[in-house]
């Protein structure tokens, strides 16, 4: 049985966090407490760092960079004007977050007062920074979304729920394309050469890629060259090729014939 996560005690919380420091991060932490609920859990920027202002169940508190408490807790419920690390206008939680919390007390109100819920909502899954996870599931199929909850084509990247895809995706294919294109929106060899590997229905690199009409590699799960190239034609000496990763590169393949 999994220890929960500490619902009334603030210091236990700090204290763990304390205890592995050195060499830690706080989308580390955060994955390391994967049992608990994403609201129970450290709240962490886009970065990976800590974001300045925690809140537990029974109060709130500053966090330095090292992770380490930074002045005195208050109570949750208590303005948090009090906190040195609080900002006016900034949320205390993300957009997903938010959500998250919307629908599970709708959720859980439609439970207590019984009959069918009149609306079929999935609750969502968000990253320790409080935005979308890019993996979501909904009814029988699980799905590719952006940061801020906008799905990817669904008809072209989703899977079944339950199956082997779906335990494994991440959509990186998906997301790094979309974060090139921001960084990046003049044209650009990066671009071109990054942006145009294919991604499989689940988001993820196709672990064969062709980046030319006559060369093709093998690729990691996040997009990195992982063997020599070879010919076009010669592909099916690659350890990654698969006959049906052929159908991403048609082009490709008739123009090296």
């Amino acid at each position: 049985m999994r220890p929960r996560f500490p619902r009334e005690n603030y210091l236990e919380q700090i204290a763990t966090l304390n205890n592995k420091r050195h060499g830690a991060d706080c989308s580390r932490l955060s994955a390391e407490s994967s049992w608990a609920r994403p609201e129970q859990r450290l709240r962490c920027t886009a970065q990976g760092s800590f974001e300045p202002l925690q809140c537990s169940d029974s109060h709130c508190y500053c966090l330095r960079q090292d992770g380490s408490l930074d002045g005195r807790p208050v109570p949750r419920g208590a303005p948090l004007q009090h906190l040195k690390c609080y900002e006016k206008g900034r949320p205390l939680i993300g957009e997903c977050m938010a959500e998250r919390l919307r629908v599970a007390a709708l959720l859980r109100k439609q439970a207590e007062e019984g009959g069918e819920p009149p609306f079929r909502r999935q609750v969502p899954s968000c990253d320790p920074d409080g935005t979308y996870a890019p993996r979501q599931c909904a009814d029988d199929r699980c799905y590719c979304v952006r940061s801020n909850g906008q799905p990817y084509d669904k008809q072209r990247y989703s899977v079944l729920r339950g199956s082997e895809a779906a335990k494994n995706m991440t959509c990186n294919c998906l997301r790094d394309q979309e974060l090139l294109r921001e960084a990046f929106p003049a044209p650009s060899m990066l671009v071109a050469d990054w942006g145009s590997q294919r991604c499989g229905p689940d988001g993820d690199y196709v672990p064969m890629q062709c980046p030319t009409s006559w060369t093709c590699r093998c690729v990691d799960r996040d997009g990195y060259q992982d063997s020599p190239d070879v010919m076009t034609w010669e592909r099916s000496r690659l350890p990654c090729y698969r006959p049906e990763y052929d159908q991403y590169y048609r082009e490709e393949i008739e123009a090296s014939i």
